[in-house]
């Protein structure tokens, strides 16, 4: 399974990355919307989870990747009261909404069973399971 990941705030970006890299994921970066873009041309992620604040572009990143493939799965992180954003971004058959105020434990909790749902895994084969997915995440601060 491969996954971007598009995230703004720097903390909960490199939990992520730690996180999934644990769970034996490959594990890329980029730090503007255009690299983003072609990361996922070349690497063709299966799910991306997405800031809706991302560089104030998610709903072009959004529309830009969909245009690409319509089998990835995003999953979009946003806050409560953003209702002018998820109804913009509905009709690109979005997989889930995750509110941002969500405790880290319950997001990671979310993301994994998403990504075990996507993938077919179940609890028998988990372990088994030796493949690595690729996964991109992208923030635009200065620190990277």
């Amino acid at each position: 399974m491969k996954i971007l990941v598009l995230e703004q705030n720097r903390n909960l970006m490199e939990l992520l990355i730690d996180i999934l890299s644990l769970q034996g994921h490959e594990v890329f970066d980029a730090d503007t919307v255009e690299h983003a873009i072609q990361t996922f041309k070349d690497n063709n992620q299966n799910v991306i989870i997405i800031d809706f604040e991302f560089q104030n572009s998610a709903v072009e990143i959004i529309k830009s990747i969909r245009n690409i493939s319509n089998d990835v799965q995003f999953i979009v992180l946003t806050t409560i009261g953003n209702d002018n954003f998820i109804s913009n971004v509905k009709q690109y058959n979005i997989a889930e909404f995750i509110p941002k105020d969500t405790s880290t434990d319950l997001l990671l909790g979310i993301i994994n069973r998403f990504i075990k749902k996507v993938s077919g895994i179940t609890k028998d084969n988990m372990k088994s399971m030796n493949q690595k997915a690729k996964i991109l995440v992208v923030d635009d601060s200065s620190l990277i």
